[in-house]
């Protein structure tokens, strides 16, 4: 739907489907993504209009939103037509409430701390639902042996512009990461009925966090929601905080509060695994082709591992305590 009047064609007929089967009558629109609008009806009213390819998507957080009545979880709601989500051109559209609100930044302590805890809050909320279309659990090693092989098939790229150190080292630290996060989740924590009536989030990026102007913290867009250990979001937002505290092992232990021994140490474990570097470099290289661009890329690419590095040698010698 970008500009052109084939796109304006599309979006079109679009107000019109929306007009007559779901009764919303669309008098502005802002593109914020591919399929991810602000919309503003007739009476004035801001909503999120969004397009989902995976119907199973829209249920799963239609059936927690339903069992969930927390004011800072950000849920569906139902088109003035009474559907839960309408199907038009391939896509399951979806409503929600449009919140007046900035994103949390990670650089600021403030913003991390009331990330950590609304995402606690999410977890202790919708500890123990269970939900007819249950997505699986999520796989986080496999998730991390998908962001391994990435970063090998750009092997030959690094070795040719002579970063051959950084790309053998981020692959033993990923390939021993791996394999001893394995050794250390057995059994393991999917396994544990406990942890299977646990939700995760999935993506605690801070764009996902928001903050009015009252102070209220809201948690958005729960697309990867699935019932999986809380360590595997713990994991992930710590490695969203470490750019912005330096990579202080101290700043991070006064957030985690682990049940057992196993799961302190599979934290620390996971929190080592660089997978946040692989998706980022993952992220500019599917995009930019250059060579100046990706040496730039890779100069200040370089920088960062460097100082993850001396990060993960402290957490080893932490384990081996």
């Amino acid at each position: 739907m970008n500009n052109g009047k084939r796109d304006d064609s599309l979006w079109n007929r679009l107000l019109l489907f929306l007009k007559q089967k779901g009764f919303l009558s669309i008098k502005n629109v802002q593109r914020v993504k591919a399929v991810n609008f602000i919309v503003t009806d007739d009476a004035d009213q801001k909503f999120v209009l969004k397009g989902y390819q995976k119907q199973t998507t829209v249920l799963k957080q239609w059936e927690l939103f339903s069992q969930i009545d927390q004011p800072f979880i950000v849920s569906f709601q139902r088109f003035p037509s009474g559907d839960r989500y309408l199907f038009w051109e391939g896509y399951y559209w979806t409503l929600q409430k449009y919140y007046r609100a900035q994103r949390l930044n990670y650089q600021w302590k403030k913003d991390r701390d009331q990330a950590w805890s609304s995402m606690k809050q999410f977890h202790q909320a919708a500890s123990g639902i269970v939900i007819e279309h249950q997505p699986p659990t999520v796989n986080f090693v496999r998730k991390w042996e998908n962001r391994l092989r990435r970063w090998q098939n750009t092997e030959q790229l690094l070795y040719r512009l002579g970063y051959r150190t950084l790309y053998n080292e981020l692959e033993t630290q990923l390939m021993e990461g791996i394999t001893l996060f394995q050794q250390v989740n057995h059994p393991t924590l999917e396994a544990n009925p406990s942890c299977q009536l646990n939700w995760i989030h999935g993506d605690v990026a801070s764009h996902n966090f928001l903050r009015d102007n009252r102070n209220n913290i809201y948690l958005i867009d729960f697309d990867l929601l699935a019932p999986s250990p809380s360590i595997y979001d713990e994991i992930q937002l710590a490695q969203r905080f470490l750019p912005f505290i330096q990579d202080d092992i101290e700043q991070l232990e006064a957030y985690i509060h682990p049940d057992t021994l196993q799961t302190n140490q599979l934290f620390w474990i996971g929190v080592m695994i660089p997978a946040d570097f692989i998706r980022e470099w993952w992220y500019f290289i599917v995009q930019s082709k250059e060579e100046i661009a990706i040496t730039n890329f890779l100069t200040e690419f370089c920088l960062s591992w460097n100082e993850r590095k001396q990060f993960v040698e402290t957490v080893k010698k932490k384990l081996n305590r």
